[in-house]
């Protein structure tokens, strides 16, 4: 369990679930898909607990070209800068 005490599992899982929704995504979809991604990075980062703000700081929105296209994805701390 982290310090902050939030632990969140099922990563991997959601990760393989949403590069499988993503390949051969038409490019409308993939626009709303970044649309739903600004939301939930938006809401990451009221949420998150702040004690110096550098996780809150940390929430980003990675669009990369995948071979599939497009994929969109929200990351924190160290995931942020792959």
């Amino acid at each position: 369990m982290s310090s902050s005490g939030l632990r969140l599992e099922g990563v991997e899982q959601v990760k393989h679930n949403f590069n499988a929704l993503t390949k051969g995504m038409n490019p409308a979809a993939a626009r709303v898909l970044k649309e739903v991604a600004e939301d939930v990075k938006t809401e990451a980062k009221e949420l998150v607990p702040v004690d110096t703000g550098a996780l809150q700081a940390s929430i980003r929105l990675i669009v990369t070209a995948a071979t599939a296209g497009n994929v969109t994805r929200v990351a924190s701390g160290r995931a942020a800068t792959r």
